[in-house]
């Protein structure tokens, strides 16, 4: 699978390999338990590896050196996209205009909250 550039190839790829339907739309194939996935991205398959119930069934026959791997992956992306929104976000009070404050992020959009005295 390709990766943008500058960006590390995720290690669930060698797990689930992109194969072809005969229609000739791209699927994922995991090579522990055959599932066929049509869509989604690296962050399905991660979640289908890690055993993860939701958006795809979780694989039953993972390797448990695997399913730990992919998990503490998923922790560490989480983290990382929980501390970038934390660090974008500045809450000023030079904002507020009638009980509403302006929250910036980074890409300098402003949303108010109204505020309930």
């Amino acid at each position: 699978m390709d990766n943008p550039e500058g960006k590390a190839r995720d290690k669930a790829w060698d797990h689930v390999p992109q194969g072809i339907e005969e229609q000739g739309k791209k699927v994922l194939v995991c090579n522990f338990c055959g599932l066929i996935m049509r869509g989604g991205g690296i962050n399905r398959v991660r979640k289908h590896l890690a055993g993860r119930k939701g958006e795809v069934a979780p694989c039953m026959v993972v390797d448990q050196d695997v399913r730990v791997a992919i998990e503490a992956s998923l922790k560490e992306t989480n983290d990382e996209r929980k501390e970038k929104v934390t660090s974008n976000v500045v809450i000023s009070d030079d904002e507020e205009q009638e009980g509403n404050k302006g929250i910036h992020n980074s890409s300098r959009h402003v949303l108010y909250i109204h505020m309930n005295a």
